[in-house]
């Protein structure tokens, strides 16, 4: 199904419109006006379905810096988590979702959101997504050896954390920074 230019640069207007709306709320929270934040998050309009945990993570986030009790919206915060499409275009978004979800937890780490996490990590073999999970020590201690194994299987073939280009290798790159950077000059020469 092909979309019209018309309806592609309606929802590119949409997210945008959907992003400012949610700095404008970080803004708020971080620049010293938490309380103003939800109330401005309140009056606004969410129209897309990625929006509303973010937002509900926001939320709490303003709660926790105003110095609220947030422990009501991390209830909904999950929910809204939980409600995320699991779609694998989406992985790499749900997961550091999952994750804020989990830092903004009050009272120790929802099960459910770490399940999912662990079980969309595993499913997806990701690298970003696994590297993660495994990064998070509330996931990590509930990986157990067979899907610790898949996920760091999968970070490594995804090239992450490998360190740094092998010595051998760094002549090399130099010769070829030197070559295009020489092509650069005579090129500039000829015009």
């Amino acid at each position: 199904m092909r979309r019209s230019r018309h309806t592609s640069t309606s929802l590119t207007e949409s997210a945008v419109s959907s992003s400012r709306r949610l700095v404008e709320v970080q803004v708020r929270c971080l620049s010293g006006e938490p309380t103003s934040a939800p109330e401005f998050l309140n009056n606004s309009t969410l129209s897309e379905a990625w929006e509303h945990p973010v937002a509900a993570c926001l939320a709490v986030l303003c709660l926790t810096t105003a110095g609220e009790p947030a422990a009501g919206h991390v209830a909904t915060t999950v929910k809204h988590y939980l409600g995320l499409d699991s779609v694998r275009e989406l992985a790499v978004f749900r997961t550091r979702v999952g994750l804020t979800v989990l830092d903004l937890s009050e009272l120790g780490h929802p099960a459910e959101v770490v399940c999912r996490l662990i079980r969309g990590a595993v499913t997806y073999e990701d690298g970003y997504v696994a590297r993660d999970v495994l990064s998070h020590a509330a996931c990590r201690e509930q990986t157990n050896r067979s899907e610790r194994r898949t996920l760091s299987a999968a970070v490594g073939s995804a090239g992450l954390g490998l360190g740094q280009m092998p010595s051998r290798l760094r002549p090399t790159r130099r010769g070829i920074t030197a070559a295009t950077s020489g092509l650069s000059d005579s090129s500039r020469s000829v015009e």
